[in-house]
């Protein structure tokens, strides 16, 4: 009988653990989130100061219109990419809040007794 408890309680430590640790990881993740998701708005706001420079340039004949095109065409490019992935992270967030076990160890302790 001793030797089944001790088994018991390693096995209820163990997933207690094992649980802390994806809980961790599970914070970690959502700072991570939000860390990029800022990053990702900074650089928004670079390219829209970087276009009114170039459409500046560009007034003040500094810049061809060809070269001004091109620039906003690749600066848009960015600001899509940039606009999709603060979504995706957005979403990633969102999804984890709603249901954080999707992450974590959801596995029961088997007592011997439910059935689990």
């Amino acid at each position: 009988m001793l030797t089944e408890i001790k088994s018991y309680l390693r096995q209820n430590i163990s997933q207690e653990q094992m649980q802390q640790s994806m809980r961790k990881q599970h914070e970690n993740n959502i700072e991570a989130y939000k860390g990029e998701s800022a990053d990702c708005g900074r650089r928004q706001e670079q390219i829209k100061a970087q276009n009114q420079q170039n459409y500046e340039k560009y007034h003040e004949g500094q810049m061809s219109r060809e070269e001004f095109l091109s620039e906003k065409k690749q600066l848009e490019e960015e600001r899509e990419r940039l606009q999709r992935r603060k979504q995706e992270l957005g979403e990633l967030d969102q999804r984890r809040k709603r249901n954080p076990a999707e992450e974590e160890y959801s596995g029961g302790i088997d007592d011997g007794v439910s059935g689990v």
